[in-house]
């Protein structure tokens, strides 16, 4: 029993030690305005002591009850990260804001891009 015991507290203080993770530090785009067909450049810095961390990209609809794009990402070494995503789309289905959050283990950033009807066909 007490071996059973030290292997589940080696294991518990193993685990609980390696809670390096990565803090999602910053998001930003290249613009602040998408229309259907662009391709935004979402990228950030993650804080973290591992030398490269999984990223999750999602992009919600003004509403936020859907998202309408996902896009995972790794960051650098360095804690930079980047990701291309298509713009519009079936799942694209309003003008307005659309919020982008960037997660990483359990933080977030978020910012907001507005998605307006192309210059071209409002003319």
């Amino acid at each position: 029993m007490i071996r059973y015991i030290a292997v589940f507290s080696l294991l518990l203080f193993s685990l609980t030690s390696f809670s390096a993770f990565g803090e999602v530090v910053e998001i930003t785009t290249a613009k602040s305005v998408y229309y259907d067909g662009d391709t935004m450049l979402v990228s950030g810095i993650v804080s973290t002591e591992l030398p490269v961390t999984s990223i999750s990209v999602v992009i919600f609809d003004p509403a936020r009850s859907t998202f309408v794009a996902v896009a995972p990402a790794m960051s650098n070494t360095d804690g930079s990260f980047s990701v291309s995503i298509h713009v519009g789309g079936p799942l694209w289905t309003s003008y307005g804001h659309y919020p982008i959050q960037a997660t990483s283990e359990s933080t977030s950033k978020e910012t907001m891009v507005e998605y307006l009807e192309s210059p071209a066909s409002s003319t």
